[in-house]
């Protein structure tokens, strides 16, 4: 089976919130689950930032919404959208 990078867009609960340790969160939280190919924090617009996650992951069913649960969970991530994939 082959692999597909899943990108996400992650947005914080607070508009203030400490992004770089809320990467810290997400890759800790996704180290067994998957691969992160990507991590970026990106200005959104009037200072708005968020969260661009790019993973690998195997191309097996429900991956993503493991992954989308996973990200939902951890303290201070307020929106999850998948926005885009792609065969690896």
């Amino acid at each position: 089976m082959a692999d597909v990078a899943i990108t996400f867009s992650v947005l914080p609960e607070e508009s203030d919130s400490d992004l770089n340790q809320m990467s810290e969160k997400i890759k800790g939280s996704l180290k067994d689950q998957c691969r992160i190919s990507n991590l970026e924090i990106k200005e959104i617009a009037f200072g708005l930032k968020k969260i661009s996650l790019e993973v690998v992951v195997r191309d097996d069913e429900g991956q993503q919404d493991k992954i989308e649960e996973i990200l939902r969970g951890i303290s201070g991530v307020g929106q999850v959208d998948a926005e885009d994939m792609s065969l690896v």
